[in-house]
């Protein structure tokens, strides 16, 4: 997963994490969500993805929550990808592991 914030009016993309500070946070109460916090930002920028199992979705739902305090951003992603293997998918996070090679994230300036 990759977020970063366009500027308005100027086209800049800032980075709200950096790739290799992820951290991975489970929910206590539900076993199909997931939490990654992103940190290391442009100008301390961190975002939080919360993942949750949806076994009826046939498109992952992306949206933004809240941003609280300042540069720190809180996401919700839906879908049937990121749900347990104890669950009937065949293919998801849990059950195939990163299905995707994750490269580390790099700013991206735009002129």
């Amino acid at each position: 997963i990759a977020a970063c914030q366009v500027g308005q009016p100027n086209p800049i993309d800032f980075p709200l994490g950096v790739q290799n500070t992820v951290t991975y946070r489970t929910s206590s109460t539900d076993e199909d969500v997931v939490t990654l916090l992103y940190t290391e930002g442009y100008h301390d920028r961190q975002v939080a993805v919360t993942m949750h199992c949806n076994q009826s979705a046939t498109t992952p739902t992306l949206t933004f929550d809240k941003e609280d305090p300042i540069h720190h951003y809180y996401l919700s992603l839906s879908s049937i990808e990121v749900c347990p293997k104890t669950s009937n998918t065949k293919n998801n996070v849990f059950s195939n592991g990163l299905r995707k090679k994750v490269r580390p994230s790099r700013p991206v300036m735009r002129n």
